[in-house]
């Protein structure tokens, strides 16, 4: 009986998923950080907004095929996720900026062995499934840093990461 609850909870941990970012944040390489407003002083202040949470595996029913075929059943699941970013100086809006993101998510052990680790890839683990939130947080950050007005300067630059 042992035996059989270990293999049933090695069979869980692999399971697997992969997610892939499409759409405005699509091919935005993440190389540059700005540091949170609340550990350094900024005359600039990005607030990153965006509509969406973790993806646990079982928030949708094609994750939930997945966990419960043990993840011997490969599934495909598509959403859509909003972000905004603003960069605000002394209270007055300098940039705005909103994208639409598409979140391609592949559930199930299979897909791992097929598919390749991308710019484009979303960090997952076990635990806690794609880590969509911060794949696409990294992402508006990088891209609003690529587009940054000349107005703004950089290096005073602090991000706020806010929740629709």
């Amino acid at each position: 009986m042992k035996r059989m609850f270990l293999s049933l909870i090695t069979c869980c941990m692999l399971q697997g998923c992969a997610g892939y970012v499409g759409g405005d944040l699509e091919d935005v390489i993440v190389d540059r950080y700005v540091d949170g407003c609340g550990d350094t002083p900024s005359s600039y202040q990005m607030k990153v907004s965006i509509d969406t949470g973790q993806d646990g595996g079982d928030d949708n029913i094609a994750g939930t095929i997945s966990l419960y075929t043990l993840g011997l059943f490969p599934t495909y699941w598509l959403s859509h996720v909003e972000s905004k970013v603003t960069i605000e100086h002394q209270g007055k809006t300098l940039y705005t900026r909103e994208d639409t993101s598409r979140i391609h998510k592949f559930y199930g052990i299979l897909w791992m062995i097929f598919l390749p680790e991308s710019i484009n890839s979303l960090r997952a683990d076990e635990g806690g499934g794609i880590r969509v939130v911060e794949g696409i947080r990294e992402k508006a950050v990088a891209k609003t840093l690529l587009e940054l007005p000349d107005s703004v300067d950089a290096d005073q630059l602090c991000v706020t990461y806010l929740n629709i």
